[in-house]
């Protein structure tokens, strides 16, 4: 374990957040991670846009009806 000192005022902010301050930087760093792969999701679906990799859903739900058996 490592013991960090901390300002007094992000103190009471992880208070209000839990009654357990690691628990409070537990959550924000899991929401951080979270939202780390949805932005690489997001860029990476920009990317292969502007790649032309994507199709338009016209294209989509045929091919999806086509392989899945529903006409």
């Amino acid at each position: 374990m490592i013991k960090i000192e901390i300002p007094l005022e992000l103190f009471e902010r992880l208070r209000q957040r839990s009654p357990d301050p690691v628990e409070a930087i537990r959550e924000a760093l899991d929401q951080m991670d979270y939202r780390d792969r949805e932005v690489a999701a997001i860029k990476a679906g920009l990317e292969a846009a502007d790649a032309g990799r994507v199709k338009n859903l016209e294209q989509f739900e045929h091919d999806f009806r086509a392989r899945n058996g529903l006409g």
